[in-house]
């Protein structure tokens, strides 16, 4: 029963994890410092909160989404613009 539980954590976690990636819209940063430089990248990113995946604590927006994306846009170079929105809406977005 324990196994099957986690199995189910672990999927709803890694479905969380898909929608985010898939509401992902690269994109240049219109609102960027002007002495910013030009090749400066931002990506859109949808978020619905839903812990423990994506939640807000102390003002800041946490938990292992956040944590996983923030690695590999680090390694990327590139920086997240976070936009708190229901997926329905997420999915109309421009990319």
């Amino acid at each position: 029963m324990k196994s099957k539980i986690l199995l189910m954590v672990i999927y709803f976690g890694l479905f969380n994890l898909l929608t985010v990636f898939t509401n992902i819209a690269l994109r240049t940063d219109a609102n960027a410092n002007a002495n910013a430089n030009a090749n400066e990248k931002a990506l859109k990113v949808g978020i619905e909160i839903w812990p423990p995946y994506q939640f807000w604590s102390n003002g800041k927006l946490v938990g292992m989404d956040i944590e996983i994306l923030e690695f590999v846009l680090g390694a990327a170079g590139l920086n997240a613009n976070y936009q708190e929105q229901p997926w329905q809406r997420q999915l109309k977005w421009e990319h």
